[in-house]
């Protein structure tokens, strides 16, 4: 961060800093014990620390090579001996083939090394964008959203590159660089296209970004029209790998599932799936009717940004338990805008949601284990957010580096 940006930036009251501290400091100690503990089913990276995404990239990268089609698993396994089971679009295969040029061993140490070299960034990237502390980043980076970033290092997930593709188009954005903003944005969608929802970010900063958006849409819409054309059941084979693992995933489904089940009611029961398809349906008209409202009412870049970026998860039905990790300078954000702002209490309960939802929110079912329970603090960041954009918008966007009157 610039001595400028620190001149603007109020230095938050000690106490939030050393309650934050605190609570992070504790959230490590608990995740520590909680490792070296016997009892699997309380330990949620027990089943994870073996580089499966990775191993899985690898595979299907090979199996692509060889001709093999990515999305089978039978043919993986009997070819390969190893369950493979890749649920990211084909043009995504490409990214992973110069790992192939290595043995599985060797490779997954280059991805492990190319993965801390982006933690690296990401980090001082953070540091730079926002009038927060680099420790801050650093220590909600270990435990924050039920240690998204350990659970994301230990299964080798390709999220942490896509953060980097993520944070560095919306640091393009804010600075003005209209292009390198979709571009960006694209790289990050390569993997998971539910990224593409940001690119309309680019027509606040200019109206003439829809000509970067534009271009950006219609390559992917040609490179699937490409796939379908040449490889129809490649499309469907995708498709259904993607399902094939949503139960293993977490967003509203997963909490109201959770409260179906502490009011006594049967969670397996077919009229869940009712209630669960209104909830969704209702979670996401308040989503969108409150970036609908903040866009509308002309809330600063940087801010609309952020409540865009949480709120693009929080609807978004494929979520594990690294999924979070892109959102961790979003919760910083909001925390000490609301220290900064003389709102210490509310502050260190949102810190305490992120930093401790693992511990805290274990009544949200057995699923816990891969981190169910953290999307409470997803809604708490997001509702912090909407709040804060809806009520003090140009202190946030002032606070943040925008411009004071809120229009960046």
């Amino acid at each position: 961060m610039s001595a400028s940006r620190r001149s603007l930036a109020p230095a938050p009251d000690p106490r939030l800093a050393l309650g934050f501290l605190v609570l992070c400091a504790g959230a490590l100690l608990a995740l520590v014990l909680a490792g070296t503990a016997d009892d699997s089913s309380r330990w949620a990276f027990a089943n994870r620390c073996d580089g499966r995404d990775a191993i899985t990239y690898y595979y299907a990268a090979i199996a692509a090579q060889h001709g093999i089609d990515p999305y089978d698993l039978r043919a993986i396994s009997s070819r390969f001996g190893v369950e493979a089971l890749f649920v990211y679009p084909v043009f995504a295969l490409p990214l992973f083939y110069p790992l192939t040029s290595f043995e599985p061993a060797v490779a997954l140490m280059v991805f492990a090394g190319l993965r801390l070299i982006c933690v690296a960034g990401l980090l001082a990237l953070w540091a730079r964008l926002l009038p927060v502390p680099g420790w801050v980043h650093l220590a909600i980076f270990t435990v924050g959203f039920g240690a998204a970033a350990v659970h994301d290092l230990c299964s080798a997930n390709v999220v942490v590159f896509e953060a980097l593709a993520l944070w560095l188009g919306i640091a393009a954005l804010w600075r003005g660089r209209a292009a390198g903003f979709p571009a960006w944005i694209a790289l990050a969608a390569l993997p998971k296209l539910l990224w593409l929802a940001l690119l309309p970010l680019a027509l606040r900063r200019s109206p003439s970004g829809w000509r970067a958006l534009a271009a950006a849409v219609a390559l992917f819409a040609i490179a699937f029209a490409i796939w379908f054309v040449l490889w129809p059941q490649g499309v469907s084979a995708w498709f259904a790998n993607a399902r094939l693992t949503t139960t293993f995933r977490y967003n509203v489904f997963t909490l109201l599932r959770g409260v179906v089940d502490m009011a006594g009611g049967d969670a397996t029961g077919s009229y869940v799936t009712r209630i669960e398809a209104w909830g969704y349906l209702l979670w996401i008209a308040l989503v969108g009717a409150v970036l609908l409202a903040a866009w509308r009412a002309g809330v600063g870049l940087r801010a609309l940004s952020l409540l865009a970026l949480v709120s693009l998860l929080a609807v978004w039905p494929g979520n594990l338990s690294y999924s979070w990790l892109p959102l961790l300078p979003a919760a910083v954000a909001a925390i000490f805008f609301l220290a900064v702002s003389g709102r210490h209490g509310w502050a260190l309960v949102l810190t305490a949601l992120c930093v401790w939802p693992q511990p805290l929110l274990e009544w949200l079912g057995p699923g816990n284990t891969m981190g169910q329970g953290t999307f409470a603090s997803v809604l708490a960041v997001w509702a912090s957010l909407a709040t804060i954009v809806r009520r003090w918008p140009r202190e946030f966007e002032a606070w943040l580096g925008g411009r004071a009157h809120g229009a960046d």
